[in-house]
């Protein structure tokens, strides 16, 4: 469990004031906020001191609009030099890197210490510098497990982003590219920037992108199929008006076992992502027993015949595995994709009597569906779409008929 403790007006402190303030830290505090305290006012001596506190247990600072562009190049280096090997993550955010010369910004983030994972430099308008420059700042962030590089004005870079994203380090798990006008970007610039990016990635913000300003959803679908075949979680917050978000998952790579739509960071909320997977079953569900949310019941059509219990029963089993997977991968914790094969083909043995049952042929309902067609796809259908885009198979080889 995070822990905060925040600082306020450190800048305006005399001496004596900033070591009241540090001694009155709590010592359970794992997140330090020093954010919007005017740091650059201080000297260095008391820059350092601030950093040098910031002991165990704290894992996490937080140091962003600063205005740190304002310190001279080695007091920034000074600073976070004194970082401490329990700091694994630190926010440079909105602190006007961007004005500081290629040369010296190189020199600020090799400063900060290799035991820190996650290094935040969002909002520093790096995307001015020119590409060589760029390249070579991205390479001095050196082996880090997250990297944020939002609102940065990356399209500024335009058919040269590509070069410039594969300067991150292949080990990179975690990439935020949000708010960088991406959509800016040719069809072929974005399938070349995808491509570019770290082999070992597992997550990637593209959120507030205006992806979808000159190109249809079909054609986004095509350029994300470039992604690494190990991402597991894609962010997509806030697309515009026209965006169907329904859709938008239907046609993701298989690989992809979670999508998040709103602005998040580490912490967010389990209603914010949801999993192809979950979101197929959940479709199938509600037209095998339709439940209306006007009247608070499921709704039964005389004649027609209803799902049987035991078929809604496996069906929610089969949610359930995708919800235990969407937790682990919410929370950052191991969740290979072949222990979620296993749990599949374990689930489908007990199953498969099961969904031979009739299904609920009941017609559309305005309002509860939307769907110009009455033929809807069978149980097995949906099941075996879902095994087959995530490589399930029953011997090698052989991907499981449904």
């Amino acid at each position: 469990m995070q822990i905060n403790h925040r600082f306020s007006k450190l800048g305006q402190c005399v001496p004596d004031q900033i070591d009241k303030e540090l001694r009155e830290i709590n010592k359970e505090a794992t997140h330090v906020d020093v954010s919007r305290n005017e740091l650059h006012i201080l000297g260095e001596t008391q820059l350092v001191k601030i950093i040098k506190s910031l002991t165990d247990p704290v894992t996490s600072v937080d140091l962003s609009s600063n205005q740190l562009h304002k310190l001279f190049a080695d007091n920034l280096i000074a600073t976070l030099k004194a970082l401490g090997p329990n700091v694994k993550k630190v926010n440079l955010s909105s602190n006007g890197l961007g004005t500081f010369s290629a040369q010296d910004l190189q020199r600020i983030l090799e400063a900060i210490p290799s035991t820190v994972e996650s290094v935040d430099i969002s909002g520093n308008n790096l995307g001015s510098y020119p590409k060589d420059q760029l390249k070579s700042i991205l390479i001095s962030l050196g082996k880090r497990k997250n990297i944020n590089l939002s609102n940065n004005l990356l399209h500024l870079q335009k058919d040269d982003l590509p070069e410039v994203l594969k300067e991150l380090d292949p080990s990179t798990q975690t990439v935020k590219l949000c708010g960088n006008k991406l959509g800016c970007l040719t069809d072929t610039s974005l399938v070349s920037a995808f491509k570019s990016l770290p082999l070992k990635l597992t997550r990637l913000d593209i959120g507030n992108n205006d992806l979808l300003e000159n190109r249809y959803a079909n054609t986004l679908h095509q350029c994300l199929r470039s992604l690494s075949k190990d991402l597991l979680v894609l962010d997509v917050a806030e697309f515009d008006s026209k965006f169907d978000s329904q859709s938008f998952i239907t046609g993701l790579p298989g690989h992809i076992r979670a999508v998040g739509f709103n602005n998040t960071d580490e912490y967010f909320s389990w209603n914010d992502y949801t999993s192809p997977s979950i979101n197929r079953i959940d479709k199938e569900l509600a037209l095998l027993y339709p439940y209306s949310a006007t009247t608070g019941s499921y709704l039964v059509k005389s004649g027609v015949v209803q799902a049987s219990d035991d078929k809604i029963k496996v069906l929610n089993e089969l949610r359930q595995i995708f919800v235990t997977d969407l937790y682990k991968l919410k929370k950052g914790e191991e969740s290979s994709i072949e222990a979620l094969r296993a749990a599949l083909r374990e689930w489908s043995v007990a199953a498969t009597p099961v969904l031979g049952t009739p299904r609920n042929n009941l017609a559309p309902i305005t309002g509860l569906f939307s769907t110009k067609k009455q033929e809807k796809p069978s149980t097995y259908k949906m099941v075996n779409e879902i095994f087959t885009l995530l490589e399930v198979v029953s011997a090698p080889g052989e991907v499981l008929q449904y």
